[in-house]
Parts: C-alpha cells; structure tokens; sequence
C-alpha cells in the first residue's frame, strides 16, 4: 500500500513538471516578435573642431556661439600683418614683365643693326670694293649681343615665373592663418577667445550641422530578417533617457509618444527615415549588428546625445523566431 501511494505521488510530480515544461514552451513560441529598437543614439553626421596648424595670435572670431556660417566662412583669423606684407612684395614682383620687355627691346635693336650691316656688307660685295662696310668682328659682337639678349630674354621670363609660385606662397602661409568652415552649419562652441595666443593643435571653433542627423542602434539577432538597407523607418522619441542596454527588443507594440501629451505640451511627432547601412558583422557575445539610420532634423526632439525608438514602417520578409 506504501509502494503504491509513493508511485502516485511520483506519477503526479512527473505530470506537474511535464505540465510546466510544456507551458514554458507554449509560451515562449507565442511570445509576440519583436518589432522595434529602442536605445538608439543621435548623432551628428558632419560635426568638426578647427584647429590651426600655425601658432600665433588669435585677433578676430567673426561668429558667436549660435551664429550659422556658410561653408568657406572665415570663423577665426590669426594676426598676418607679416605674411600679408610679404604677399603684397610677392604681387609686385609678379605683376611687373618690365625687364622682359626691356630685354626684347635690347634683342630687336641688336637683331636690326646686325640685319642692316650684313645688307651694307653685301651691297660692298657686289660693287667690287676691297673694303667691306663692317668688319666681320662687329658682325660677330653683333650676333653675340643677340644671343645675350635672348638668354636675358629666358632669364627674366624665369624670374617671373618664380616670382609667380612665391606669391601663390605667400598666399598659402595668409590662408594659413585664417581658420574657414568647411560645411554650412552653426558655431556650436568658441574654444579660445580672441588676443589668446594659439599653438598648432589647438582646438579654436567647433562647427556643427544640425540638420543632417544619423540614428544609430544595434539591431538585436530576432530582427536581422525584418530589415535591409533602403527600408523606410519610423523614428520617435524614447520615454525615458536613462541608461540600457543597446539594442533592447520592444516586444508589444508601444504607443507613440506622438499621442500622448506630457502636462498638456504639445504632442511630438514621429520622423521618417531610411536606413542606410546595415554592418556586415555582428556581435560575437550580443549577436546584434550595427546599423544607422540618417534623417533630416524637423523636430525639436531631434538632439544629438538623446535615444530613439526605431520602427520598420514595412517588414521585407517574415521574421523567424530563434
């Protein structure tokens, strides 16, 4: 009798833990896919620090902090009295063919008097005197003195070409010395103040474009199938910006917080994007791979630094469960 009520007791346990592995089952293959990514940072896809790779001292910072500038822009300016004195003294050495011209001149009157004494030598010839008009050592001066001209000639044109390059020289060592945006976007922080002296290296201005973002997040190993490079997303603003784990799977759906209003603020809306790099590796430990999505900044929530919600707007192919 003991036998037997130990053999229930035993085949109810049994039931019990089948019972139980068979739910966990059951539940883990309803469990609803994943069908977004939170914890994705905003960033900045053209943000730049300028620095000068002279040293000297820094006299003029056309733009405050907030100011937009236009690409080329001259944000910061080093003293150039030096240089551009030095450019001055190099244009008025380019700009004048004065010993050129002068040297021509020396080579067509050379080249005349040579032509006029050989026509004088040849009327001589054919009159039958003993005497020719000019001795043939002045023909040979002559001939000389041309060719002297022609290489004062080649000379000069030399001097002005050098003369050219160093004011291009010049030019450069002033450029140097004034620090231009290279994009259009805002000063987003003055590093040093004018009167300071800067050493190369130094970071002067930091230039930033605030409209061309880049969403970028880690899609989890469940969702590789639902995305691909080309596909449109939906980008909301994550709730809470506190600290998680990258690439955390949003399992139910999530209401946007485009519906509801916080303290009766007015409501934010969603941006769409394009997803337009998939990384061609993952994660060994995480299985999850890096992807970013650019968008154009329209809304306020937009700052670079903050998380986002990243939802594919239309799933290419069926996700497969793991």
């Amino acid at each position: 009798m003991g036998k037997l009520s130990s053999f229930r007791l035993w085949l109810v346990g049994m039931l019990v833990l089948w019972w139980g592995v068979c739910s966990g089952s059951l539940a883990q293959t309803s469990a609803p896919l994943p069908t977004a990514i939170d914890d994705c940072r905003i960033r900045l896809v053209e943000q730049v620090v300028i620095a000068s790779d002279r040293s000297g001292l820094l006299v003029a910072l056309p733009f405050a902090e907030g100011e937009r500038v236009a690409a080329a822009a001259i944000v910061a300016r080093m003293a150039d009295a030096l240089p551009a004195a030095q450019l001055r003294l190099a244009q008025a050495k380019a700009s004048s063919d004065v010993i050129i011209r002068q040297h021509r001149v020396e080579l067509e009157m050379a080249q005349t008097e040579l032509q006029k004494s050989e026509e004088a030598n040849a009327k001589a010839k054919a009159s039958s005197r003993t005497v020719i008009a000019v001795p043939e050592l002045e023909l040979v001066k002559l001939r000389l003195t041309i060719r002297k001209a022609e290489l004062e000639i080649e000379r000069a044109t030399h001097e002005l070409e050098v003369a050219t390059k160093e004011c291009a020289l010049a030019q450069a060592e002033v450029d140097a010395l004034q620090l231009k945006a290279p994009f259009a976007g805002i000063v987003n922080r003055c590093y040093r103040s004018v009167g300071e002296v800067i050493k190369p290296g130094d970071p002067v201005v930091e230039i930033v474009n605030p409209d061309k973002l880049r969403i970028e997040g880690r899609i989890p190993w469940a969702m590789l199938p639902l995305v691909q490079v080309g596909q449109s997303v939906r980008v909301s603003p994550q709730r809470e910006q506190s600290a998680r784990k990258p690439g955390k799977l949003k399992s139910a759906p999530q209401a946007p917080l485009e519906n509801h209003s916080a303290e009766g603020s007015a409501e934010i809306p969603s941006v769409t994007g394009v997803i337009g790099f998939i990384d061609a590796t993952s994660d060994p430990v995480t299985h999850e791979t890096r992807f970013w999505v650019e968008v154009r900044s329209g809304s306020a929530w937009l700052r670079p630094g903050l998380r986002a919600r990243v939802e594919p707007v239309e799933h290419p192919v069926a996700a497969v469960s793991p």
